[in-house]
């Protein structure tokens, strides 16, 4: 899971959102898409473009603010997503108030124009954006070691923001269902835009727009704040470079682990980010890496159970077996579904993975004849 999480997992996250943020500056700054340099390579060209500039320029600039220390990128953090939040609600709030919209528009979710097998494909394929949008609550157990009093506030907060996040996504598509048909939604590039726009004018898409780019941003922070502790706390462990085990004397950061998640990060900017789809790319080839392992997490469940029945479990999986299997089985039929239909993005993220077993044995032999 950790090398999965430094190659896909993290550094794929990152990529993704610096790329949306570039990607709603871009209402601002017009076309970011043509490049600025292009140089031959072999059989290829490598061209840098706009989007990429802004991506890596994005990425660099708040692992530099982590760098520095956790308070200043924690204070970042809670800043920049109280305004997202405040943001996101007020603008769907006046949207459904004084939009205009049509129930009506509600109706195509009754249709299935493809058949049942059909549908359910593009249902799995739809999930993947569903899925990158949950993401991230699970990003506090990575900085557990840093939380106060874990025992109580760990759980409170996955509760909490979860839940949170459940209501903001819903009340903004609310919004953009309401306001847009369904046609306008699956040819817009940018419907969180189109739909400020179409319900309440310029003034109502600059301001979306504006909250776009701060949600970006907080997320963003997020991201880099959580995912160097991996290979930090692997490399502790003896199980990933040793150099990422660092902290620095003075800002008491993981400070080698950051820098080398964001040059990984900034590699998969470059490989994914020259084209108009960079972003749908990256966050598909995130998601399926993540949910391999979180499939394996749900399922140690039923192993932990049986190998280890005494451990202390002060939290028990509600609805144990049917839950925990239920979320394996759909795993399974995700990340089964998201190869058959993107075989070139998830096939790139299983050689990365792969990538990593050369160096897990090496590091467990190490490991095994230290201890």
């Amino acid at each position: 899971y950790g090398w999965e999480a430094f190659v896909i997992g993290k550094t794929g996250s990152i990529a993704t959102i610096a790329t949306g943020f570039a990607v709603f500056l871009s209402f601002f700054l017009g076309d970011i898409y043509t490049p600025l340099v292009s140089l031959p390579l072999g059989f290829t060209t490598f061209s840098l473009t706009g989007l990429q500039v802004i991506a890596l320029s994005a990425t660099l600039g708040l692992t530099v603010i982590n760098y520095i220390g956790v308070v200043l990128g924690g204070k970042v953090q809670t800043i920049f997503t109280v305004l997202k939040v405040l943001i996101i609600l007020g603008l769907a709030a006046f949207a459904i108030a004084l939009g205009n919209g049509e129930a009506k528009h509600f109706s195509a979710f009754f249709t299935t124009p493809k058949g049942v097998t059909g549908t359910l494909s593009a249902f799995g394929v739809a999930l993947v954006g569903v899925l990158w949008a949950y993401d991230g609550w699970n990003n506090l157990t990575m900085v557990s070691a840093e939380v106060k009093d874990p025992g109580k506030n760990i759980p409170r907060a996955l509760i909490f923001g979860t839940g949170s996040v459940l209501f903001v996504y819903l009340f903004i598509n609310l919004a953009y269902f309401y306001i847009l048909p369904i046609g306008a939604i699956k040819e817009s590039a940018s419907v969180g835009q189109e739909m400020a726009q179409t319900a309440l004018g310029g003034w109502g898409a600059t301001i979306i727009s504006w909250g776009m780019v701060v949600s970006a941003f907080a997320t963003l922070n997020a991201a880099i704040l959580s995912g160097a502790r991996i290979p930090f706390a692997m490399a502790r462990d003896g199980l990933f470079f040793r150099f990422t085990a660092t902290v620095h004397p003075v800002n008491r950061t993981p400070s080698k682990a950051l820098i080398l998640q964001a040059a990984f990060a900034c590699v998969l900017i470059l490989i994914f980010g020259n084209n108009r789809d960079a972003f749908d790319r990256l966050f598909t080839y995130t998601i399926f890496g993540m949910w391999i392992f979180y499939g394996l997490t749900a399922a140690s469940v039923f192993v932990l159970r049986k190998k280890e029945p005494d451990l202390p479990r002060p939290y028990k999986t509600f609805g144990y077996p049917w839950v925990p299997g239920a979320f394996v089985a759909v795993a399974v039929v995700f990340v089964v579904n998201t190869v058959i239909n993107s075989p070139r993005d998830t096939g790139l993220g299983i050689l990365f993975m792969l990538a990593g077993l050369p160096f897990y044995w090496m590091w467990k032999k190490k490991a095994d004849s230290s201890s």
